[in-house]
């Protein structure tokens, strides 16, 4: 091979080399990039979703709102499936409408209506989405604690337990 034809494959090869090195350039610079921007990305994500306390005690105050008005079905959907209430010092599975439009009645009837509610104290329970929760509910003046357990199930926070209505 003479010289004119070194150069002339040189320059063939020249565009195939020049895009090979944009190629190289562009995956070395764009992969990193495409990577820290999704890392930021899931990492705000995952922080702005993360259950609150709050957002229990508010869910938990919609289901009082519901005792309050005798809205019995409304209430009995925030409660877990298998939830469990104490009533007058016996577990009591809250397992229809009508268990917990009996439970809460005799409560009326016999402890007056519910005139006030309000969250005082709640916690995750360690390595959980279950929140530990006091709410002062007070009935014709006089205020009782009542605890509840919670639990963030698809979204929605749900009544697991608790020692009163």
């Amino acid at each position: 091979m003479n010289k004119q034809q070194i150069s002339q494959m040189q320059k063939k090869d020249s565009p195939r080399r020049s895009r090979m090195v944009l190629v190289i350039v562009g995956v070395v610079l764009i992969v990193p990039l495409v990577l820290i921007i999704g890392i930021i990305t899931s990492s705000w994500y995952a922080e702005s979703h993360r259950p609150r306390v709050g957002d229990a005690m508010n869910a938990t105050g919609q289901y009082y709102q519901a005792i309050q008005r005798h809205d019995y079905t409304t209430a009995y959907n925030s409660l877990d499936k298998n939830a469990t209430f104490t009533v007058q010092s016996r577990p009591v599975v809250m397992n229809s409408v009508h268990t917990l439009a009996t439970a809460s009645q005799a409560l009326d009837t016999r402890d007056g209506v519910i005139s006030s509610y309000i969250a005082t104290d709640g916690h995750f329970e360690q390595g959980t989405n279950i929140i530990d929760l006091t709410m002062k509910v007070t009935r014709t003046g006089q205020s009782y604690d009542v605890h509840l357990k919670l639990e963030l199930v698809s979204g929605s926070w749900e009544i697991l337990s608790a020692d009163g209505v």
